[in-house]
């Protein structure tokens, strides 16, 4: 449990010499199994975010405020109770995406996405559309995709994975059955991976410090068994050299080995496919992740695509 309150790679580089430690000062006893204590180790880990990600941020807390009736459920961040975004959300919902002042950054029959100001703070609002009778059936038995980035923001927020800060999840319902959505984040003034790699403000050397730190996030991913689903260059936001990632309505945290491995293989292939297999970022990112992971089989599934 102490373990796996740890960042997942920085425990992956010195549990060894901590086990060799551990079993010289228990006089000379046989450290313990290490592969059987990252498996210990991964259980209380996935515990507690699941506790707190998927049960925690939909109920009344420290962090976050909930008003819910049968037609509505709204669950905002305690910060954000007093100003004008609670307020709008409660009573006018869709004037924060098809305001004329709001500027659209994505429109869409199954999701509209727009970048509005309110009380001096940007915040990206992404309405998930129920776009015909046929899609509401799909749909009203599961839980909404702003509530899967509502979950999955405050997920990687504590695998201390970069992520846009939640505000507020909104579902129109009727009773347990869902309608349209809405999920509320702060806006993150930054340039997309593919934007930043061709910009000629960033030198060589900071793109290859991005490449090495995105290859570290790729790691970090495969060993918390969490596929994207869309890992394209235009779902990462680079804040300086550190990669940040959006879109999360598709994330999924796997504890399955080879379910996990057959949807990280194709997050891999989505986000090379960025670039023509020839170019310098691609073989930059190949590079960085070889370092990073070393010659494993799953790599090697990646790089002869």
């Amino acid at each position: 449990m102490l373990l796996s309150k740890f960042d997942v790679l920085e425990t992956d580089a010195w549990m060894p010499a901590l086990l060799q430690n551990y079993a010289k000062h228990r006089m000379g006893q046989a450290a313990p199994d290490a592969v059987r204590l990252d498996r210990r180790v991964a259980y209380f880990r996935r515990k507690a975010v699941s506790a707190y990600a998927e049960k925690k941020v939909f109920r009344q807390c420290t962090d976050v405020v909930v008003w819910q009736s049968w037609r509505k459920f709204l669950a905002i961040t305690r910060s954000s109770v007093t100003g004008s975004l609670a307020q709008m959300l409660r009573d006018m919902p869709d004037s924060l995406v098809d305001d004329i002042k709001a500027k659209r950054l994505k429109s869409g029959n199954t999701c509209t996405v727009s970048l509005v100001q309110i009380d001096e703070l940007n915040y990206v609002v992404k309405r998930y559309n129920i776009k015909s009778f046929r899609h509401w059936l799909s749909r009203f038995w599961r839980p909404s995709r702003a509530a899967s980035s509502w979950v999955n923001a405050h997920r990687l927020l504590m695998y201390n994975i970069s992520t846009p800060l939640p505000v507020a999840l909104l579902e129109y319902r009727y009773g347990p059955v869902r309608d349209r959505a809405y999920f509320v984040a702060h806006y993150v003034d930054a340039p997309d991976l593919a934007e930043w790699l061709g910009s000629r403000n960033v030198t060589e050397s900071q793109k290859r410090a991005g490449m090495k730190a995105l290859a570290r996030l790729i790691h970090k991913l495969q060993r918390l068994q969490i596929v994207h689903g869309d890992l394209k260059a235009s779902n990462i936001r680079m804040v300086d050299t550190e990669p940040m990632l959006i879109d999360l309505d598709s994330m999924r945290e796997l504890r399955c080995r080879a379910l996990f491995e057959r949807g990280h293989v194709r997050d891999l292939k989505r986000l090379l496919r960025n670039w023509e297999e020839q170019s310098w970022e691609r073989q930059e990112l190949a590079k960085a992740l070889v370092a990073e992971f070393g010659e494993s089989a799953m790599l090697q599934r990646v790089m002869k695509y």
